[in-house]
């Protein structure tokens, strides 16, 4: 594994915040996995944060796709956790917090994919009655912040849900779920 000890300080330090979401073992891979994510030039899939961690070929590529499938952690603490990092470090004090909140429709075809169904896509070209596709929609929240080298403000992503279709229930209420994460 990437040791937490040859990261540079100022990065650990970071990293620590997102300490209590893991145990020590996921929290040695998930070290690994951003530092990756940060280093890597252009793959920023999981065996591409592997490699630009240096562990290719030291460690097996298992390790870090098991993070995401038997790993014992909750994206919702690690929102949460992210939320306050950004508010405690990226707005001034006492500002008020803009939260955005958007669904995203991703598209997806296929038997197996779960929690697909027909979802309105505002981003689709044509008529607005064609503007039905089928996928899975993602609510996303994020804090919007602004920084002093960009010209515009930016959003953070810090939670999401995927909305499962079901009778009687909208999107809103998945929205109201990732607002109170």
């Amino acid at each position: 594994m990437l040791l937490f000890g040859t990261v540079p300080g100022s990065w650990s330090a970071l990293l620590w915040t997102f300490r209590s979401c893991f145990t020590a073992p996921g929290f040695a891979t998930f070290v690994s996995l951003v530092s990756g994510l940060v280093a890597a030039p252009v793959r920023r899939t999981v065996c591409g944060m592997w490699t630009a961690a240096g562990l290719a070929g030291r460690r097996h590529h298992a390790r870090a796709h098991r993070f995401f499938t038997t790993t014992r952690w909750c994206p919702d603490e690690l929102g949460v956790a992210l939320a306050r990092l950004i508010v405690g470090r990226l707005l001034p004090a006492h500002a008020p917090v803009l939260i955005a909140v958007d669904d995203t429709l991703f598209r997806r075809s296929g038997r197996r994919v779960h929690a697909t169904g027909w979802h309105h896509d505002g981003s689709s070209k044509g008529p607005k009655t064609e503007r039905i596709s089928w996928g899975n929609c993602w609510i996303v929240a994020g804090i919007v912040i602004t920084l002093p080298y960009c010209s515009r403000p930016v959003c953070l992503p810090v939670a999401f849900a995927l909305w499962r279709p079901a009778p009687g229930r909208v999107s809103v209420e998945a929205s109201k779920q990732v607002i109170a994460c």
